[in-house]
């Protein structure tokens, strides 16, 4: 009570002077003298800075430079203590990033740029804090690759406050990612009054593809917040006892002698509870079909074909569409908080019957397919085949010009094809006619603490490959023929089959294990699930529509997959010893690839009518 007095007293002694020498003889004045009283001045600071943030222009820029005068009197005085020199540069800094919006051009970034050097100096608790406002820095100066970069890293520690910032600078392209970052702070913050949680909330609500971003799982851990935030420059804890001291004594006096309740007993966290009316429309339209909220297939009342009415209470719902002859639509955790009507479009089902073989190939380990086109490890002549949609031949690479013996893997990324060599341990890549060649990793190199040993799995994404190193039991990673880490280690037996996901997520089948791993962006362990239907799970591929496609070549089936890992259909059962698979189209234009031991099975795609979702 005291501070907040002297702080009125020496407003008023100012006068509006805006000279740092007249803020120290006020000071002075008051009776403010370092060292014993550091404590006054960054709370003197404290309030400029704050008011700094309300105000603009002018006033903003001589509040902002009071603050600073205040901070730097501490930082510079040698006999403070190093916890109040670290919090007084903290905000110091963030007083710099303040001040850093009223400036243009150079300026700005001078000042930008000396923010981040103070910040990245900060130990802790303030440290990880310091991190966060640096990505705001970049985030302010309108480079978001870099600040993406900052909240990338801290959000994977559990920072959600970055990750809210993460989302925002995902580009809108990328909607089903952005998205998953607000959905995924959502479902880790479980107080709705949280800002972090209202502000994704608001950002996902803007989004066209929230009907179809997938569900998301909460971040392992919650990285707590610092005694002060950017957002928040009060110490949350000690704030709130001193105001509810404050308040019991001023209680006390005009009550003296009376029974109170504390007031956390009186006000309840849960709102009133007031309903929507939603329509759900479902397309395509007509058929047999039938609407679950909740678990509860009684709800929803119709309002003509594939339309339905639904009073809700204002909340997240799990929507279920069960239509024959198309696949099951989830959409689980759905925020409603307003009358609406939402538009669900169902995916149809389709079967694969089984066709004639594709010609030219023989004895075939591994497929892969892009540029509308199949690329086939063809043991039998020792050479890749690069087969057009028609089934004609229309490149041929011998394994002797790409330096390898026996191809287990195929893959191929943009312009072009990678192989494994589980023989001799070797990586290569190619052009699609084999004029440009290049080892990706070495047989006798050691990467991480090991040599690779049987690569049997490859996957790609624009210049970055995901090495199965079998025998290793890990998956190493790789830009270009750079090799930067390696993991899996802990968690996998037998890995063999190896596919990408969303959201920097990595799939890996362990015929060991008998499930598949999931990795998420940050290389650790998500989860593993088992497959009910399929017991040996060795290869997987992801089509254009998202599902996945797993093989299990012991018990001669391939299943096909949500994006969930829920069992849609069993594709085949019918092909023998299947070595892997690709897809080149999509629905019923889909036609699906399966290398066996003595040719590549062809199966055709089809509308599936009579298919009827569980």
């Amino acid at each position: 009570m005291q501070v907040r007095l002297s702080l009125i007293d020496i407003e008023q002694n100012l006068a509006g002077s805006s000279s740092k020498d007249e803020l120290f003889y006020v000071l002075q004045y008051a009776g403010f003298k370092l060292p014993d009283d550091a404590d006054e001045y960054i709370n003197i600071g404290k309030y400029f800075l704050e008011k700094g943030i309300r105000t603009a222009e002018k006033d903003r820029e001589q509040a902002l430079n009071f603050a600073q005068f205040a901070f730097d009197a501490v930082i510079d005085n040698g006999a403070v203590s190093a916890t109040l020199k670290n919090q007084a540069k903290f905000m110091k800094g963030v007083g710099m990033v303040k001040y850093a919006t009223i400036l243009e051009g150079g300026d700005k970034t001078k000042k930008l740029e000396e923010a981040r050097s103070l910040l990245g100096s900060l130990s802790s608790p303030y440290s990880t804090e310091g991190q966060y406002v640096i990505g705001i820095t970049y985030f302010i100066d309108d480079d978001y690759a870099t600040a993406q970069s900052k909240f990338s890293t801290l959000a994977n520690q559990g920072h959600l406050r970055a990750a809210f910032y993460l989302g925002l600078t995902t580009n809108d392209d990328q909607c089903a990612k952005k998205g998953g970052i607000y959905a995924k702070i959502m479902k880790t913050i479980t107080d709705k009054q949280d800002p972090t949680y209202q502000n994704a909330d608001i950002e996902y609500q803007k989004l066209r593809c929230k009907g179809s971003v997938p569900p998301q799982t909460p971040y392992g851990s919650i990285m707590p917040d610092p005694p002060m935030t950017y957002e928040n420059l009060v110490d949350q804890k000690a704030d709130e006892l001193a105001k509810k001291n404050e308040a019991l004594l001023i209680w006390q006096k005009v009550s003296y002698g009376k029974t109170y309740i504390d007031v956390d007993e009186l006000i309840s966290d849960k709102p009133p509870e007031t309903n929507v009316s939603v329509t759900l429309i479902i397309n395509p339209k007509g058929g047999e079909e039938e609407v679950i909220i909740d678990g509860d297939p009684e709800l929803v009342e119709s309002e003509g074909e594939s339309q339905y009415k639904v009073t809700l209470t204002r909340g997240r719902h799990d929507i279920v569409v069960k239509k024959k002859g198309y696949y099951l639509l989830e959409v689980p955790d759905r925020n409603i908080v307003k009358t609406e009507t939402i538009e669900l479009e169902l995916k149809k089902a389709v079967r694969y019957t089984g066709g004639s073989p594709l010609g030219s190939t023989d004895n075939p380990m591994s497929i892969a397919s892009g540029d509308g086109a199949l690329f086939v490890a063809n043991n039998g002549s020792k050479e890749v085949l690069h087969i057009g949609s028609n089934g004609g031949v229309k490149n041929r690479v011998s394994y002797d010009d790409l330096g390898v013996v026996t191809v287990t893997a195929i893959e191929v990324d943009g312009d072009v094809f990678v192989v494994a060599d589980s023989k001799h341990n070797v990586v290569v890549m190619s052009s699609f006619d084999g004029s440009d060649i290049n080892v990706v990793a070495h047989g006798n190199e050691p990467y991480g603490d090991k040599k690779m040993n049987n690569p049997s799995a490859i996957a790609a994404s624009d210049g970055t490959y995901y090495i199965v190193d079998s025998s290793n039991k890990r998956v190493l990673y790789f830009e270009g023929a750079s090799y930067r880490t390696s993991f899996g280690e802990d968690v996998l037996k037998k890995p063999v089959g190896i596919e990408l996901g969303d959201e920097g997520s990595v799939l890996v089948t362990d015929i060991i294990d008998q499930s598949i791993v999931i990795f998420n962006s940050a290389r650790e362990k998500e989860d593993a699930i088992t497959l009910s239907d399929q017991d040996i799970p060795s290869y997987i591929y992801r089509d254009e529509d998202g599902f996945f496609y797993i093989v299990d070549f012991v018990n001669n089936t391939i299943g096909k997959y949500t994006k969930d890992l829920e069992l849609l259909t069993v594709a085949s059962s019918e092909v023998r010893s299947p070595r892997g698979i690709t897809l080149l189209g999509q629905g019923p234009d889909a036609t699906m690839y399966v290398p066996t031991e003595d040719n590549v099975s062809v199966l055709k795609g089809g509308w599936d009518n009579a298919y009827q979702p569980k």
